[in-house]
């Protein structure tokens, strides 16, 4: 996998900064996060404040 880094701030992201979704078929598909766990927390936060 290439590096990436965060859209954000910038920061390198690993492998496991991914997001696994499962379907009603049982299937699984793997998602590369564009941003770090922090700041992907801090606009999860965003959007429930607003």
């Amino acid at each position: 996998m290439k590096k990436r880094k965060c859209v954000k701030c910038g920061a390198s992201l690993t492998d496991e900064d991914i997001m696994k979704m499962e379907f009603d078929d049982g299937s699984w598909e793997t998602i590369p996060l564009p941003t770090c766990p922090d700041c992907f927390a801090k606009q999860i936060l965003e959007g429930a404040v607003h």
